[in-house]
């Protein structure tokens, strides 16, 4: 079995913060790319913005996270379900971790949230203009 090791590349640098990824599941670390707004915020008088809220609060992204999923083959559900699925049974976040997209490991000062690169692509996307630029790049580059 193949070891899940985490990655630290000065490649992933977000404005002084290293974008960590685990190898074995390819998944970003949130906690990284909130920490990295939040340090911008602070320097530039950003507004708050927070990445459970950008998933839970914002319907369009919701459809977005959708059709990322079932483009992935990741769900086997339509949808008005997938909607439906969140709007009453789920919030997005407990619907991405029941299929294994998005995980929380560590505890206290050492919590991080990690999930799959699509998501926190769009999550990179929605923090500001400036986040969506360089994060379109690692894109393009790699």
């Amino acid at each position: 079995m193949k070891s899940n090791i985490v990655l630290k590349s000065e490649d992933r640098n977000l404005f002084g913060i290293v974008v960590r990824q685990e190898t074995k599941t390819g998944f970003l670390n949130l906690t990284d790319l909130q920490n990295a707004y939040n340090k911008l915020q602070f320097e530039n008088g950003w507004s708050e913005k927070r990445v459970d809220h950008i998933l839970n609060e914002n319907k369009s992204n919701q459809e977005r996270i959708f059709y990322l999923l079932d483009s992935q083959g990741s769900i086997n559900v339509d949808f008005r379900t997938f909607m439906e699925q969140i709007d009453n049974q789920y919030d997005i976040i407990k619907y991405l971790k029941s299929i294994n997209k998005y995980k929380m490991s560590g505890r206290g000062e050492n919590r991080s949230v990690w999930c799959d690169p699509l998501i926190w692509l769009l999550c990179a996307y929605e923090m500001h203009p400036i986040i969506y630029a360089k994060t379109l790049f690692w894109v393009h580059d790699n």
